[in-house]
């Protein structure tokens, strides 16, 4: 039986879908079977997993994405798009910024992607299962967090980083407070990290400090930077190292 991980933090812009297509990437070269699922509006994951070659347009220019599979009878078969080998994706498009109209905000409407789950039998099909979560506090992020095993909280490494650490901590355990889900906080995850930097390291200390506040775990391994490759020198394939160091730390947990 596979587990369902999502990638959540209601800020935007803190590594959400590098680390979640990254983690899959890295997954899926090892042999395990990967089913990543886009359930943001911005389709950043759909773009970084896809080619133009990759999906097909129908007339109306429109290709099929994953609320297909909520409002129409298009089957999962022709909505999954194999990205690469052992690595699927259900797509998504600015189309899923309409779910909140089409729902009427009902108890049921935040299970829909957990029973989407269950009716396909992606869980018997897959090794794992990520989800790429929207940067928001809604109806669609409650479908993700209803529908995860394990929730992994990206952290940028910023003056405002910690803010708001501790509020979807809170989010999360009154989701757990339902007694319909039982959701494992896996940790932390640093991103956009650079150890040379002295503001860096005090602003790890009190991500550390809110961590510990809140029982949560961080990850060992952080993520360098990227938009700071050609400062401080950094190789694209020792940002590609921190990704790997993170998988295997994953899978020891």
């Amino acid at each position: 039986m596979s587990r369902v991980i999502s990638f959540c933090n209601q800020k935007g812009g803190v590594g959400k879908t590098t680390s979640c297509a990254n983690l899959g990437l890295c997954l899926s070269k090892k042999g395990y079977k990967v089913l990543c699922i886009d359930f943001d509006p911005q389709a950043n994951l759909t773009n970084c997993l896809t080619t133009e070659e990759m999906i097909e347009l129908d007339k109306n220019n429109h290709f099929n994405t994953i609320l297909d599979l909520f409002f129409t009878d298009k089957p999962f078969s022709k909505v999954v798009i194999h990205s690469k080998e052992n690595l699927d994706l259900l797509p998504a498009s600015l189309a899923l910024s309409k779910f909140n109209a089409f729902v009427k905000d009902s108890a049921d409407d935040r299970f829909k992607l957990r029973s989407l789950i269950k009716t396909a039998k992606l869980r018997e099909k897959y090794d794992y299962i990520l989800v790429d979560s929207c940067p928001t506090i809604d109806t669609l992020v409650f479908n993700v967090l209803f529908a995860s095993d394990e929730i992994i909280i990206p952290v940028k490494i910023s003056e405002f980083s910690y803010q708001g650490m501790l509020s979807f901590v809170s989010t999360i355990n009154a989701v757990n407070n339902t007694g319909i889900t039982d959701l494992t906080i896996k940790g932390f995850l640093i991103n956009q990290y650079e150890p040379r930097r002295t503001l860096d390291k005090e602003l790890e200390e009190k991500i550390n400090e809110v961590a510990k506040e809140a029982e949560v775990p961080v990850f060992k391994t952080k993520i360098r930077n990227l938009a700071e490759i050609e400062r401080f020198n950094i190789s694209l394939s020792d940002v590609n190292e921190d990704f790997k160091k993170f998988t295997e730390e994953f899978l020891s947990l």
